[in-house]
């Protein structure tokens, strides 16, 4: 594919003068009437939290012993035993079962705290809004009140409403641990600290019991020290004491078991197996010759026409945004659709010359057609999976409008 030349006349051509926007598409002032329409929909929603649809008879292996272990503890904490809380490392590669088994375990213990008309014990959460949606659960800032930078300290209010939140709970299921770094897992056991009574405050994660799920194989954490690095840091700043306060809180963990069963997806074909067969020896730094062809058999410009179609409209993964833009204006300029370009509206002194980083990714502007893939770059609503990386599609209807 050659990459379009000269496209930074795309919103300027004929095509895109000439065409009637205003006619065809929402104006600003109507846009800035439906700046609220997300936060009221959200107020509106009624957001049923239904019990996950499992076999726990499916349930095997390491996988059956952890369901059994957590059921039995909370069968003794209803019966006033008043156990020991339960602190599991649970390792997993992809398709060993984590999802299922969280799954199981909300479905049981929301039944039987239901026989008793209690709330669900069980609080679900990830560290990002995707992975969060995909185990029904919430973001670790979100659940946890905990800002994504700046001062951590709550006011009396949110103090009181985080305590709310947590009043039923007695297990924290914690998964895609991977992303997970030592300063965020100590802000994690310092929040839970403030959120369970005060008797309780001296122990790890306010004395709850947590599950801690995921692979470190996976992505890493992003400008934090992985969990599985033990190593002491030197130093007096706040920065290295939260590093060390969660390295303290991660050795607390007192149990590791691996699931260690790959569950066959139904359906798989034998291409599909042999893949994830390739994903895992990568995983594990054992790259065979096999793997080198299998990959090899999948370049682009060797696969068949009818296979290189399918192809046309999928995502692509680049090393740089360089390559990203490219790319999009590539697409852009081949659609022979009218392009329009939507500037940013600025708010507060100096924000039209801040940086895209220091504005979160936010471009000063926008390039748009059409039938154009857009993706939610921050958590909009986890509940409904409009979370970042989820992807859309620009149509009008005869209005425009995003369908996610």
């Amino acid at each position: 594919m050659q990459l379009i030349q000269g496209h930074s006349q795309l919103g300027k051509r004929d095509i895109d003068r000439d065409f009637d926007w205003h006619h065809n598409y929402t104006t600003v002032e109507d846009l800035r009437h439906r700046e609220s329409y997300l936060e009221s929909k959200k107020r509106l929603a009624i957001i049923h939290e239904d019990i996950p649809d499992v076999d726990i008879a499916n349930l095997v292996n390491n996988q059956r012993r952890i369901f059994l272990r957590v059921v039995d503890h909370y069968r003794r904490t209803l019966a006033g035993e008043n156990p020991a809380p339960l602190r599991i490392n649970i390792d997993g590669t992809a398709g060993t079962g984590k999802s299922y088994l969280i799954d199981a375990l909300t479905k049981a213990l929301t039944e039987m705290a239901g026989e008793r008309c209690q709330s669900c014990p069980i609080l679900r959460v990830a560290p990002t809004g995707i992975a969060a949606f995909n185990i029904h659960g919430s973001t670790l800032h979100q659940a946890l009140s905990i800002p994504i930078r700046g001062n951590t300290r709550l006011n009396p209010q949110q103090l009181l409403v985080l305590q709310g939140r947590l009043k039923p709970i007695n297990y924290i299921i914690l998964d895609e641990k991977s992303m997970v770094g030592r300063n965020l897992f100590s802000k994690v056991d310092s929040r839970l600290r403030d959120g369970f009574p005060a008797d309780r405050r001296g122990e790890y994660f306010g004395g709850c019991s947590l599950l801690l799920l995921g692979d470190f194989g996976q992505l890493p954490p992003v400008a934090d020290t992985a969990l599985f690095d033990l190593g002491l840091r030197d130093g007096s700043s706040d920065s290295v004491l939260e590093s060390n306060k969660g390295r303290n809180a991660y050795l607390s963990l007192t149990e590791s078991i691996t699931l260690n069963r790959i569950m066959r997806q139904r359906g798989e074909g034998e291409n599909a197996r042999r893949f994830r067969e390739l994903l895992e020896d990568f995983r594990k730094n054992e790259v065979s010759d096999e793997d080198v062809e299998l990959l090899n058999s999948r370049l682009l410009d060797d696969l068949s026409p009818e296979e290189r179609t399918a192809f046309d409209d999928a995502l692509c993964l680049c090393p740089t945004n360089a390559l990203v833009d490219d790319l999009n204006h590539y697409r852009l300029g081949a659609s022979n659709k009218p392009v329009v370009i939507v500037p940013a509206m600025h708010t507060g002194r100096g924000a039209s010359k801040e940086s895209e980083e220091n504005a979160e990714g936010l471009q000063k502007r926008l390039l748009l057609i059409e039938g154009a893939k857009v993706m939610l770059t921050r958590n909009l609503w986890t509940a409904q999976g409009l979370t970042n990386g989820t992807m859309g599609v620009i149509g009008t209807l005869p209005n425009p409008l995003i369908v996610f």
